[in-house]
């Protein structure tokens, strides 16, 4: 008879390990299920920050400075409002207003410049397809001035598309630029997984 209790009990003892052993694994299974990695949203809302304004303090210089008898050409003005509505975030409301500088004016120096705060616009507000076009074009353009800048977006672009072989591209591009080669690098080093571009 106390053989048979011994037994029961290491019965027992093995089935509560067996029950706790369970009990921990399907733990482990459920954590790992919502520890995914980052998706191609949550990298674009992370990088995507507007482009500075490297053009108001020029435009207010341009307009402080004419005479009282002179009127302050319309482009000028076209812009320095647009850009008040870039600089809000409202880019709804500046999108139109760089269209329409951008169809009278496809001879100023600023024309590209002003293409990219038109394609960082529409990015902004999820027009992903409109902006890649503008950045692809801004980025195969004989003139360097803002290819890189055109690049990071156009990278984010493809991100927010889930084009991730021709988000990596682009990034892989920057890998030597000043301004964006630490933020490729962040992005695209395996070992900080949390920010790297990955896709569900």
């Amino acid at each position: 008879m106390k053989n048979s209790v011994k037994t029961t009990n290491k019965i027992i003892k093995f089935g509560r390990f067996r029950w706790v052993a369970a009990t921990a694994i399907l733990a482990l299974i459920g954590s790992l299920c919502f520890i995914s990695p980052p998706n191609n949203d949550e990298v674009f809302n992370k990088h995507f920050i507007a482009f500075e304004d490297n053009i108001s303090d020029e435009l207010n210089l341009l307009i402080s400075t004419r005479g009282p008898n002179e009127d302050t050409p319309h482009a000028i003005l076209l812009i320095k409002k647009a850009m008040n509505f870039y600089n809000q975030k409202a880019y709804n409301k500046a999108i139109p207003i760089f269209e329409e500088y951008l169809n009278n004016n496809s001879d100023a120096n600023e024309f590209n410049q002003i293409e990219l705060y038109l394609a960082v616009s529409l990015l902004g507000i999820g027009e992903t397809s409109k902006s890649t076009f503008i950045l692809e074009k801004l980025v195969a353009s004989e003139k360097k001035t803002f290819r890189d800048d055109a690049t990071w977006y156009l990278s984010l672009a493809y991100a927010h598309a889930s084009k991730i072989t021709a988000a990596k591209a682009q990034l892989k591009n920057l890998s030597n630029s000043k301004k964006y080669s630490s933020k490729v690098d962040k992005i695209l080093d395996p070992t900080r997984s949390k920010d790297r571009i990955t896709f569900k």
